[in-house]
């Protein structure tokens, strides 16, 4: 519908010159909304003879009154200088702030009647521009604000259906087109993943099924969905075999983490067998068991789930040694992941170890680099193709995650927000990073002749 509006705004409103911008925060966001647009021109010969696509630029261009639909987004740099007769603001919930809009806006203002249309699924947190104006929306609505100028309609379950959001009349009331455009059999298939994973997939189901907004934050994997990958090949087993690692070293008195990631290369379905290592220095276990009793580090020490460290701090020279002694000496340790905050020097010094530049990977830990290993991991343990072991110290870990969703839908594990420690998941994801990259190097070498055979021309 909006791609339509942007088309009879540019080309049918009798608006000389009329510039017509579907704009996000990204413009292969922005263009989606106009490549809706471009395939409507093309279907059909009248709109086609009239309107003509340059391609090279993404731009529909009507030369007889100099107008054109294009897309535009905050990262393209080209907002300054346009002057907008129509503007489409798309999934306005991931513009992290609203300067663009504010632009566009302004920009307008030559105009003697334009037009700004703002679109959007339902978001994440309540400091965004996307739920500011869902919020003014709502009071125009509702009858708190006057405001003749604006058009308001928002299609989506009531605060209150939260807790009923799995039913059915619930569904029908967020989708107003319920058997024409949106899929019953889908939704229902979905509402059943939701439920039975919970988490990030529940928060999904949320947004863009019911348009109702979420927290920034969330748990992550569901306790029962975790003890359900209990089983795991013995780590003498895996002698000689593949693995990458990730790192999540401690400050000086924290914990720290590593955990080694196999893939079973002969299961039937892709699943991993993870083996986790941790270090604290031994005076920290009883400044700990004083804080809190409930948390038995004494216990892990005893078992033999955390290896403590001479002296008042982590000495990060034992845990570089055991990586050498310890873990190359016996298994195909590809490279380890690491997060650089505190792990800078060590890397260093395994990398002289190895004398291999390539051994030690910086992980980034910001959302949008972590996303996918984060997702990995969690639909790896929901379909039990994740074994842990039932390593308790792990099992506590994962039932203190907390996830933060960002503006753009990227999540990651948040540890200012998680109740306690979370360092041993966190080198988990780090160590997935490494299986993602590993994969993706496979298929840039894979040949063409693997997936198909030779093509063959007729003359």
């Amino acid at each position: 519908m909006a791609a339509t509006i942007g088309l009879k705004q540019g080309f049918f409103d009798r608006e000389p010159g009329a510039e017509v911008y579907s704009v996000a925060t990204m413009r292969d966001q922005a263009q989606r909304l106009w490549f809706d647009a471009r395939q409507m021109v093309e279907a059909k010969p009248a709109l086609k003879k009239r309107i003509r696509t340059m391609r090279g630029v993404s731009v529909l261009v009507d030369e007889s009154s100099a107008s054109r639909f294009q897309p535009l987004g905050r990262d393209s740099n080209s907002a300054d200088g346009v002057n907008p007769y129509c503007v489409i603001a798309d999934e306005l919930h991931r513009h992290k702030d609203d300067e663009l809009i504010n632009v566009m806006a302004d920009s307008m203002a030559a105009r003697d009647e334009p037009l700004m249309i703002e679109i959007t699924t339902a978001g994440v947190g309540r400091e965004s521009v996307g739920w500011k104006h869902h919020e003014y929306a709502t009071r125009i609505l509702e009858g708190i604000e006057e405001n003749d100028s604006r058009f308001v309609f928002i299609a989506g379950a009531d605060e209150e259906d939260k807790e009923n959001w799995n039913n059915e009349r619930v569904w029908r009331k967020a989708n107003p087109s319920w058997g024409i455009s949106v899929n019953p059999k889908q939704i229902r298939k979905t509402a059943i993943e939701a439920a039975a994973i919970g988490g990030t997939k529940l928060n999904d189901f949320l947004r863009y099924h019911l348009n109702i907004w979420v927290e920034q934050h969330s748990v992550w994997i569901q306790a029962e969905k975790w003890s359900a990958c209990d089983e795991r090949r013995p780590l003498e087993e895996l002698r000689g075999k593949r693995c990458y690692a990730g790192l999540d070293l401690g400050q000086t008195d924290d914990l720290s983490a590593l955990v080694l990631a196999f893939k079973d290369e002969e299961s039937t379905e892709e699943t991993y067998d993870i083996f986790p290592f941790f270090w604290m220095p031994a005076p920290t276990i009883e400044k700990r068991l004083k804080k809190d009793k409930r948390i038995r580090y004494d216990i892990w020490v005893k078992n033999g789930f955390i290896k403590t460290t001479p002296g008042p701090v982590t000495d990060y020279a034992f845990i570089r040694q055991f990586i050498l002694d310890e873990i190359l000496g016996k298994y195909e340790l590809a490279q380890i992941w690491y997060d650089p905050a505190e792990a800078t020097q060590l890397a260093i010094e395994l990398e002289e170890a190895t004398g291999n530049e390539e051994f030690m990977v910086k992980c980034l830990q910001y959302a949008k680099n972590l996303h996918e290993a984060t997702v990995m991991v969690e639909k790896l343990a929901t379909s039990k193709n994740l074994r842990h072991g039932d390593d308790p110290i792990l099992r506590w870990m994962n039932s203190n995650v907390q996830i933060r969703t960002d503006s753009e839908g990227h999540i990651k594990i948040d540890k200012a927000k998680s109740s306690q420690k979370v360092d041993g998941m966190t080198a988990l994801v780090n160590a997935f990073k490494g299986w993602i990259f590993h994969k993706r190097e496979e298929q840039a070498k894979a040949s063409v002749y693997e997936t198909r055979g030779p093509l063959v021309l007729r003359v």
